[in-house]
């Protein structure tokens, strides 16, 4: 079933009677989808093949955040060097065994660490630095913010991982519900949606403050 018959089944307005355009439950939709990455963008995390610049400090795409290096890697993603996280006890850098054949043993990336920018996750450092002329690879982990879906009135959503599709689609849920100010019923069912969106995220809404905060896990009382 395409979610935007789904969608109009769900709020029922099968025969437009609310939303005479679909365009607009696409935009809500994208909505949900910008809000999960907002609020767990980790949920959007990949593996993507990076080639390093020259010199430590380096940068992933605009409206991306770093969440960690797997391996160096060579230009085809085959892995040829290890990597680590230094954290922030460490004293001496670390100089462990790599996982090299003797066909790559020259090869640059070999026995690197990398620490983490908590203040932006948009930046990470590498040790030793990447030298000038040297081609470095690595398997860094990101998340980037979606792209728009593009208005299709056959699209489905089975693409997309069920912990982002179906909060997302939740939240396009509540927004459209909400669109119907006039009937109490419709935004009786926006607030369960939108408490549902959060529950979804392992989150919680606090309805006097108005802040987000992660649902904090039970424990058993004796």
């Amino acid at each position: 079933m395409d979610w935007i018959f789904r969608l109009r089944y769900d709020i029922n307005d099968v025969e437009k009677d609310w939303f005479e355009s679909d365009e607009v439950l696409i935009d809500y939709l994208n909505d949900g989808l910008c809000e999960v990455f907002v609020l767990r963008p980790e949920l959007y995390t990949k593996p993507v093949k990076v080639r390093l610049q020259e010199g430590d400090m380096q940068c992933v795409p605009d409206c991306c955040r770093f969440y960690g290096i797997d391996s160096i890697v060579d230009s085809e993603g085959r892995v040829i060097a290890s990597i680590r996280q230094k954290k922030r006890d460490d004293v001496l850098d670390w100089r462990g065994a790599s996982c090299l054949t003797a066909g790559n043993k020259n090869k640059p990336g070999i026995d690197r660490e990398y620490s983490i920018d908590d203040m932006t996750r948009s930046r990470f450092y590498i040790k030793p630095p990447v030298k000038k002329g040297q081609d470095v690879y690595a398997r860094v982990n990101m998340a980037c913010k979606p792209e728009n879906l593009k208005f299709d009135l056959e699209q489905s959503l089975d693409w997309l991982d069920c912990e982002i599709r179906n909060p997302a689609y939740a939240w396009a849920l509540y927004r459209a519900l909400s669109a119907n100010r006039e009937s109490a019923s419709a935004l009786a069912a926006a607030n369960l949606y939108q408490k549902e969106f959060f529950s979804l995220l392992k989150l919680r809404l606090d309805t006097d403050t108005r802040v987000v905060k992660e649902t904090q896990p039970e424990t058993n009382k004796s």
